[in-house]
Formats: structure tokens, C-alpha cells, sequence
């Protein structure tokens, strides 16, 4: 017997949980005398677990000024983690700044009350405005209770 759009033949992936797609962005800015900040993403729900696929981002440094910028992933009993990011120079702005950008895949899994977000920590020192935009996609899935 063969298949027709009549008797279409439906297969699943077993080996794969059902997926939501999630894409979530954050914005800061630190402002002269700060040295560093942070903006979160959404919670992870209970329940649920985010798995990140793709990071992508850019900042503003003042001319000459560059930083370290990580993903962190905040933990309900108090912890963290980080995954530390590449940027790229694109190029100097006519507004006095140094545009970085970021697009860099990243696989990490946060599971039910994670908390994702970015932290930037500049150099040489604390002068001058710095403004950062980013996105993170990837997929929620479903957690097994246990």
C-alpha cells in the first residue's frame, strides 16, 4: 500500500520532546562611573527548560574602551554560572563610540527557574556611557517530573 494525501502516512520524532520556540531580548546601559551591568531574559518556568541555541548582540563602548561579556545563568539556590562571549569590532561610530558585535551559536540548557541574562564588565575604566542590546533564541521544552 502506498501513501496518497488520502492515507498520508504521520510520523513523530520519539527521540525528541515537543519543542516552543523562545526568543528573548534585553537591553542595558551603564552609565559613567559604572563598571559593570547586567540585563536578565526571561524566567525559565517551572516545569519547562530552556535550551539556548544562538546568541546575537551589540554593544557601545566609548572610542578605545572595549570589555568581557558572559552569559550568566542564575540558579534558585542563590549560584550562577557563565559563558564567556567573542566580540567583534565593527567598526567606530560618528557618535564617539566603538560598536561591538556578538553572533555567536551557544548550546546551553537552564533548567525550571533558571534565570538567563548578560553581564558586561568594562575596561580600561569606568568613564563614558556603554549601551548593550541582545538576543537569545533557542526552545522550551517540557521537564520530566521525577
Amino acid at each position: 500500500m502506498s501513501n496518497t494525501p488520502e492515507t498520508p502516512l504521520h510520523v513523530r520524532d520519539v527521540d525528541r520532546r515537543a519543542q516552543i520556540p523562545y526568543i528573548h531580548g534585553c537591553d542595558m546601559a551603564l552609565e559613567d562611573g559604572t563598571r559593570q551591568g547586567f540585563c536578565s531574559f526571561a524566567d525559565v518556568e517551572v516545569g519547562k527548560r530552556l535550551v539556548v541555541e544562538f546568541i546575537s548582540g551589540e554593544i557601545r563602548y566609548p572610542v578605545g574602551h572595549t570589555g568581557q561579556v558572559r552569559v550568566t545563568i542564575g540558579r534558585p539556590n542563590g549560584f550562577f554560572t557563565s559563558h564567556y562571549l567573542v566580540q567583534a569590532l565593527e567598526r567606530a561610530n560618528v557618535d564617539g563610540t566603538d560598536r561591538y558585535v556578538i553572533s555567536q551559536p551557544l548550546r546551553v540548557y537552564i533548567g525550571p527557574e533558571g534565570n538567563p541574562g548578560v553581564v558586561i564588565s568594562r575596561a580600561p575604566d569606568d568613564t563614558g556611557t556603554v549601551d548593550g542590546h541582545f538576543w537569545v533564541t533557542g526552545y522550551l521544552e517540557d521537564v520530566d517530573e521525577e
